[in-house]
């Protein structure tokens, strides 16, 4: 609950309630000693996009992960059906218009989560950036 605030204040109340709808869920896990590893756990739904990156400890009961999370799922496919346009803004397959990045980590039970301004803000213009010289180079 405590994330979905963070990314849309009034939208986490309604979210609580019904739950968050997803059509895919999945990735790529590793397992050792208790420790869940992985790089590319994936929620996908229709109000917002979730790509988690990080670890568990089970035995411990901590977690440590970065998550990109990319609301306005509507508007990103719809971006996305423009050529080059949808490309270039929302960064291609795995991107969004609006990127949001948080770091979880603490208790797996009673997760801490904290918003990177800093990376939120400055990683869209790079990829942007990055969308414009391979277009270049084409």
């Amino acid at each position: 609950e405590q994330f979905f605030t963070l990314l849309n204040p009034i939208s986490a109340l309604d979210s609580t309630d019904k739950g968050l709808g997803y059509d895919y869920l999945g990735g790529d896990f590793k397992i050792t000693k208790g420790v869940v590893h992985t790089r590319n756990l994936e929620m996908k739904g229709p109000q917002i996009m979730l790509n988690v990156e990080g670890q568990a400890d089970l035995v411990l009961d901590t977690v440590n992960a970065q998550v990109k999370a990319m609301p306005l799922q509507m508007l990103d496919k719809t971006l996305k059906a423009i050529p080059l346009l949808g490309q270039l803004l929302t960064g291609g397959k795995k991107g969004g218009l609006i990127e949001t990045y948080f770091r979880v980590d603490g208790k797996l039970s009673k997760p801490n989560f904290t918003m990177q301004p800093h990376k939120s803000l400055l990683e869209k213009p790079g990829s942007i950036l990055k969308e414009l010289l391979k277009l270049k180079q084409n």
